[in-house]
C-alpha cells in the first residue's frame, strides 16, 4: 500500500481514499484529510479554491446564483466528500504551505504561498467556505488540504487568485512543448497559446499563430510569433487555407490550446498537441482524430504534458524576461486589460 515505505503513502494519495476502498482519488466518493501527515505528503492552509468558467457555470446552472444557496451547497459537498465535487475537476486550490512530510519529493518550503497543479477533486479537503462569498469564481476556504506526493505545488508570491490559478495550469509548458521547427498555434487568446507562442519563440522556432482579430494579431506578434493569421476557426476549410498562405507552408507541429479549433489543427499538419487538461476534457484529442479521418489525413496526437518538476521556475523566468506575458495572462485571468500595441507596418500583410 505504499511506495517508498510504511509511512511514505501512496503518489497519487490513493491511501486517503475512504470510500470505495482501493478507489481513486479522483472519483472516489469519500477522502480522509484527518489522518496525520504521511511523510510524503504535504498539509496546506487553505485560501481559496478559484473554478474554471466551465465549472462555475455547471454550478450556477444546477443550483442558481445565490450565494446563501451555493455557500450552503459547496459546504455540504465539503462535509460530506471530504473534497471538492465533480464541478471542481478543473479548479485550482490555493494556499500556504503548513507543513511538509519529512520525504516528500519536491523542494517544497513552509511558508510558501502556492497553487496546486493537480485536479481539485483529487485533494483531500477539511474545509469550510468563507463568509461573504459572492457566488463568483473564487471562493474563499477557511481549513487545510493533504496534498499527496504526487501533486506539485507552484509559487505564485502574492499573484491573485484568479492569476495564480492560470500560471498553475500553464507552469508545465516550457518543458511540455513538443518538438516542432514550423509551428502553428491555435489559440493564442488562451493562457496556454500565450505561453506556446513565448516558449516556442524563445527556441527559435518559426511560429504561426492563429487569431481571432487585429487585437490577437498584435498580441501574438508582441509575444514572438513570426506570422499571424486571423482566421474562423469553425470553418476549417477555409481556414487552413488561410493559415498555409500565411504560414509559408505546412508546418510540422499545431499547438491546440483553443478545443474549438479541433477541425482547423486536424487539417495541417501531421502532428497536434493538445494542451487542454487530458483529465477535465478528454475529448479534445478524440476530437483532433475524428476531424483528421474525415478530412483523409493522418495525424500524430501529442495529449500528455509533463509534471511541472521545476515547480514553474522556467515559466517565471520567461514571465520576467518578457513583461507582455504577464500582461497577457492578467487579461486572461481577468485582473488586468488586454495589452494593446501600435500597429506594425506589416500588420495588413501578415493578417
Amino acid at each position: 500500500m505504499n511506495d517508498h515505505g510504511p509511512t511514505y503513502g501512496r503518489s497519487g494519495g490513493e491511501h486517503r481514499v475512504l470510500e470505495p476502498v482501493g478507489g481513486e482519488p479522483l472519483t472516489a466518493t469519500r477522502l480522509d484529510a484527518l489522518a496525520e501527515l504521511w511523510d510524503g505528503e504535504v498539509r496546506l492552509d487553505l485560501e481559496a479554491v478559484v473554478l474554471s468558467a466551465r465549472g462555475h457555470r455547471t454550478w450556477t446552472d444546477r443550483l442558481g446564483t445565490d450565494p446563501v444557496r451555493l455557500t450552503a451547497a459547496f459546504a455540504e459537498t465539503l462535509a460530506e466528500r471530504g473534497g471538492l465535487g465533480p464541478e471542481a475537476g478543473d479548479a485550482t486550490l490555493i494556499g500556504r504551505v503548513a507543513a511538509v512530510g519529512t520525504a516528500h519529493p519536491h523542494p517544497v518550503d513552509a511558508g510558501e504561498r502556492v497553487a496546486v497543479a493537480l485536479p481539485a477533486t483529487a485533494v483531500p479537503l477539511f474545509a469550510l467556505p468563507s463568509d461573504g462569498w459572492d457566488g463568483g469564481r473564487v471562493i474563499g476556504l477557511h481549513g487545510h488540504a493533504v496534498l499527496p506526493a504526487a501533486a506539485v505545488t507552484i509559487p505564485v508570491g502574492d499573484a491573485p487568485p484568479e492569476l495564480a490559478a492560470v500560471l498553475a495550469a500553464v507552469a508545465d509548458l516550457p518543458s511540455s512543448l513538443a518538438s516542432g521547427q514550423r509551428t502553428v498555434i491555435v489559440g493564442t487568446e488562451q493562457p496556454a497559446g500565450s505561453v506556446a507562442v513565448a516558449v516556442a519563440s524563445s527556441q527559435l522556432r518559426h511560429v504561426t499563430a492563429v487569431v481571432g482579430s487585429l487585437a490577437g494579431a498584435r498580441l501574438a506578434r508582441a509575444l514572438g510569433a513570426d506570422r499571424t493569421a486571423v482566421a474562423a476557426v469553425r470553418d476549417p476549410v477555409a481556414g487552413a487555407d488561410h493559415v498555409l498562405a500565411a504560414s509559408g507552408g505546412r508546418p510540422d507541429l499545431v499547438v491546440l490550446a483553443d478545443p474549438a479549433g479541433a477541425a482547423l489543427a486536424a487539417r495541417l499538419a501531421p502532428a497536434v498537441q493538445v494542451l487542454t487538461d487530458p483529465v477535465t476534457a478528454p475529448e479534445v484529442a478524440a476530437s483532433v482524430l475524428r476531424h483528421a479521418r474525415a478530412a483523409g489525413r493522418g495525424a500524430a496526437i501529442h495529449a500528455g504534458r509533463g509534471v511541472t518538476a521545476d515547480r514553474g521556475a522556467a515559466l517565471r523566468g520567461l514571465v520576467a524576461e518578457r513583461s507582455v506575458l504577464l500582461a497577457a495572462l492578467r487579461w486572461q485571468a481577468g485582473v488586468g486589460a488586454l495589452p494593446t500595441f501600435p500597429p506594425t507596418g506589416d500588420d495588413l500583410e501578415t493578417t
